[in-house]
């Protein structure tokens, strides 16, 4: 998978993945007490087209933004 974009907030991180055969993904990811990433995706984000994947991350980025003000993150 290629990634086209990416945003970290805090301890999370959204990408915009392409697959070879033109399917999109979209991940958000934690980081560990040990620095590693944990995928915490939900299986609806994944096997998109394009416009879809687009508008899920840009939602999902927002979430994480939002999370991240709630919690006092950012």
């Amino acid at each position: 998978m290629r990634e086209l974009q990416r945003e970290t907030i805090g301890d999370r991180r959204v990408r915009l993945l392409a697959s070879q055969d033109g399917r999109y993904t979209v991940t958000i990811e934690v980081r560990g007490p040990q620095g590693a990433w944990a995928d915490s995706s939900f299986v609806a984000d994944r096997d998109l087209v394009l416009h879809t994947a687009s508008v899920c991350y840009r939602l999902r980025l927002t979430e994480q933004e939002a999370r991240a003000i709630a919690w006092g993150e950012a």
